[in-house]
């Protein structure tokens, strides 16, 4: 019976050593899984990594590109700006010399000795057109009504106050 139980030992040894050895190499089996796993998790990682830093450099490029391209706008309306405020000037410039150019008329009845504007009520019957500078000649006097303020009364205002 001895015998019996040392061969069941013996018997029942090996198949522990058989298991322990299945599960060794099962567990080493594993662990060379997640191994492989780990290193593929990395390896997309590191992939996905270098997506994005090229993406980021893709972006910093667009950034540049926008920045330029807005520094040109600024100038170009700046210079736009500038034309307008000088061609503006310049309009302004010829309408006033055009004005200036321009001369102005008054009306003379046949008998008066005042010039008067063409709408006038003391203007009666009919008239001769003239410049202001003519009728300054002929010495005619401005009417009191269409001048109110001409340049004969400042001459006498003036002339009476000294």
């Amino acid at each position: 019976m001895r015998i019996f139980f040392l061969c069941f030992f013996v018997f029942f040894f090996f198949i522990s050593f058989l298991f322990a050895s299945d599960q060794i190499s099962s567990e080493s089996t594993n662990k060379g899984q997640v191994g492989d796993s780990v290193n593929q998790n990395i390896a997309s990682m590191e992939r996905e990594i270098s997506d994005l830093k090229a993406k980021i450099k893709e972006l910093e490029n667009k950034i540049d590109q926008l920045t330029k391209l807005v520094e040109t706008l600024i100038a170009q309306q700046k210079n736009a700006k500038q034309t307008s405020e000088s061609e503006k000037a310049n309009v302004q410039t010829v309408n006033k010399n055009k004005t200036e150019e321009k001369p102005e008329f008054v009306y003379v009845s046949k008998s008066g000795k005042k010039y008067h504007k063409q709408d006038c009520r003391f203007l009666v019957g009919e008239s001769k057109r003239m410049t202001v500078e003519e009728a300054k000649k002929k010495k005619l006097e401005p009417c009191k009504f269409c001048f109110p303020e001409s340049e004969t009364d400042k001459t006498k205002k003036t002339t009476r106050n000294e």
